[in-house]
């Protein structure tokens, strides 16, 4: 199998946002790859139909739900020929605003989006068999092995202006041709786009039944008629055969998490946004060693998180299956564990290893970090964690994988009988 991240966006019906594969060892594989799962805009809407869990990210307990408010959209769009509002809208509440502590210690109540952002937005998107069922029986005349042909589809079937959620800049997308799905992704590289080219991959699509990796795509450049153009450091448009799509990459720049959230003895790395429609920050524990991924809770939070059974300072989070744990020592909940079946098709909700926050990464801030765990590589990445042929990548995927949820009970044993750098290990599956 390809060491490529297979990755994707969906399209036709809705655009979404997306996911990746996981890799082997030292490789998460940057450039261009994902599997695709169920429409990820449905799973929204499904999960906003339950009681609000997408519509208010909270944190229940057994006898109450503590609102976080209004939760982040989760998907990149609307259909091509009704774009959602929020695609140029912005993805963040304001930072600086106050988050007060709930009795439970878990922060509480954070800033509503923008007004104008929830004026906007519909209020529930409703998503029917009848299209499914279209798509799936439409007769195409496209050759799917046409990779320019099929570029020249995507492109088209876009609004004039899309957003780039991820923090890997993967704009995700799927489409079914003769009863097939189809994912893929236009990746606007950290380290490619300025010199024009952007990577270009699509799939027939994973799942539980069907793990057979056939792939199209490249990167593509001038050579091949392709024109990728610098607005400003975040906004790209991309031209195909007279064909101009802007691509606005999320602007995270200056999201920082809270101060009683990050030990002393911890290296910020950055904010990350993941496909699953969820925030992260991403640390580094010098004592323990170990990567760290902890909820961004400055912002609305696209869930419900419900008790662990038999703990008390874990959840798990209804719609994305995400285990956090309340961290005793600072205000923060830690992602500990994601669920093994989502991993296994590389679906949106396989976790954040695939999102760095790239963007944002200051000077060696990562390859430090990573240095500082794994000193034999001294020399063989780049400050990205990349190799130098940018077939691989450094994996940062330290929470567990799970079949039962109560799998994962023991971190919690763990942590309760550990202290200091020992602690942190209770959260570490790396190694």
């Amino acid at each position: 199998m390809s060491l490529q991240i297979l990755k994707r966006i969906c399209l036709i019906a809705v655009l979404c946002a997306g996911v990746a594969m996981a890799a082997p060892a030292i490789a998460q594989t940057p450039a261009d790859s994902e599997a695709a799962d169920a429409d990820p805009a449905a799973q929204a809407a499904d999960a906003a139909a339950s009681e609000g869990a997408v519509q208010n990210g909270s944190l229940e307990d057994d006898t109450a739900a503590s609102a976080e408010g209004s939760a982040s959209e989760a998907a990149e769009g609307s259909s091509a020929e009704d774009p959602s509002p929020m695609a140029d809208a912005p993805t963040d509440a304001p930072t600086d605003a106050p988050v007060e502590a709930s009795d439970d210690g878990i922060a509480a109540d954070p800033a509503p989006a923008p007004a104008a952002v929830a004026a906007e937005k519909p209020d529930v998107l409703v998503h029917t068999n009848q299209d499914m069922v279209e798509e799936v029986t439409w007769v195409s005349d496209l050759d799917v092995s046409d990779e320019l042909a099929v570029l020249e589809l995507v492109l088209n079937s876009l609004p004039d202006t899309v957003t780039v959620y991820p923090t890997e800049n993967y704009f995700y997308f799927s489409f079914y041709d003769n009863a097939i799905k189809y994912a893929g992704n236009l990746r606007l590289d950290v380290s490619e786009r300025d010199e024009g080219f952007v990577n270009f991959i699509y799939f027939e699509e994973f799942n539980g039944w069907h793990t057979e990796l056939t792939e199209f795509g490249r990167k593509l450049g001038p050579d091949d008629g392709v024109d990728v153009s610098k607005v400003d450091d975040l906004t790209y448009t991309i031209t195909f055969r007279d064909r101009t799509v802007t691509f606005n990459l999320n602007d995270l720049s200056g999201v920082t998490p809270p101060a009683q959230s990050v030990g002393d003895d911890e290296t910020v790395i950055g904010p990350v946004f993941d496909e699953s429609g969820m925030r992260f920050f991403l640390v580094f524990n010098k004592s323990s060693k170990t990567f760290i991924y902890f909820l961004d809770e400055t912002v609305p939070f696209a869930d419900r998180l419900r008790p662990v059974e038999g703990t008390e300072r874990m959840y798990l989070g209804q719609r994305t299956g995400f285990v956090f744990y309340d961290d005793i020592d600072l205000n923060r909940l830690i992602l500990v564990a994601v669920f093994a079946e989502n991993t296994g098709v590389n679906n949106y909700l396989d976790g954040p290893f695939d999102q760095l926050p790239d963007n944002f990464l200051e000077g060696n801030v990562l390859i430090d970090s990573i240095l500082a765990v794994d000193p034999h590589l001294e020399g063989q990445l780049d400050r990205f964690g990349n190799t130098p042929d940018g077939q691989s990548r450094y994996l940062i995927a330290p929470y567990m994988q799970f079949d039962e949820v109560e799998e994962t009970v023991f971190i919690e044993d763990c942590a309760n009988v550990s202290e200091g750098a020992e602690y942190y290990q209770c959260f570490s599956f790396a190694f």
